[in-house]
């Protein structure tokens, strides 16, 4: 096994003990119970051509072998109540996906 088969084995069970627990709903889709890292007011860089230097939002982490498939924008995660809309990925390494949310 090398090191990526390693991560994949051991994420679910790092983010059962170290996350939130939550539902991903994707548009369309199944809703699958996952665990979750969020982080708030978190400072994004901006990518493209936005005119800001930076902006605060909120971040979600998930494994993406428990939600199924990279999130699309309009899919959501309930998270302690409320729900949290997927606006952008910020980072995928086939294993975790990083998206921006808003409340």
């Amino acid at each position: 096994m090398g090191i990526k088969e390693d991560m994949a084995a051991a994420l679910p069970e790092m983010f059962e003990v170290l996350g939130e627990p939550a539902t991903f709903s994707p548009s369309g889709g199944t809703p699958a119970a996952c665990h979750i890292l969020i982080d708030f007011n978190v400072d994004l860089q901006p990518d493209g051509f936005q005119s800001t230097a930076w902006q605060r939002s909120t971040v979600i982490e998930a494994v993406l072998s428990d939600i199924g498939s990279e999130p699309n924008r309009g899919d959501v995660f309930r998270y302690n109540g409320m729900d949290y809309t997927v606006q952008k990925v910020t980072f995928n390494d086939g294993l975790s996906v990083k998206v921006a949310v808003t409340p």
